[in-house]
């Protein structure tokens, strides 16, 4: 009977952990929903886009930083690049058309800003490159 009651006691316990334990991990992963729902309605083709720098959704027109598609180094029609520069200009955002999330830029010691594919080089205005071509170009507002 001792024996029953030593049992039963280590179930209870072993119920009440588990329980605890779910409890917990539910949390965290309520809250990354709540995240991700404010980013995915945040719409490149509604004219914004979420900003990593910011941690928010942007109006991309508020942005100072638009440039304009190249061909051969000459303005073309398209879709506009818009960037985003944290306070210090170390960091940079930039919003392709048709992606609803930035791509992330830093500052590197020639005074470009660079990611894996993407280089922006601020010569007469903003120049952005793709694996070394010229693709959208323009100057602050």
């Amino acid at each position: 009977m001792k024996q029953a009651g030593i049992l039963l006691l280590f179930c209870l316990i072993f119920i009440g952990c588990k329980n605890s334990e779910k409890k917990e991990q539910e949390k965290p992963f309520k809250n990354e929903l709540i995240e991700k729902s404010d980013s995915e309605t945040c719409l490149f083709v509604d004219g914004k886009s979420y900003s990593n720098l910011k941690q928010k959704c942007i109006e991309l027109d508020s942005l100072t930083l638009k440039l304009n598609p190249l061909k051969d180094g000459m303005i073309t029609s398209g879709h506009k690049a818009f960037v985003l520069f944290d306070d210090s200009k170390s960091n940079a955002e930039l919003f392709l058309p048709n992606s609803n999330e930035g791509v992330a830029m830093v500052k590197t010691n020639t005074g470009n800003w660079e990611n894996r594919e993407y280089k922006l080089i601020a010569w007469k205005g903003y120049v952005l490159q793709k694996n070394g071509q010229a693709i959208y170009g323009g100057a602050e507002n």
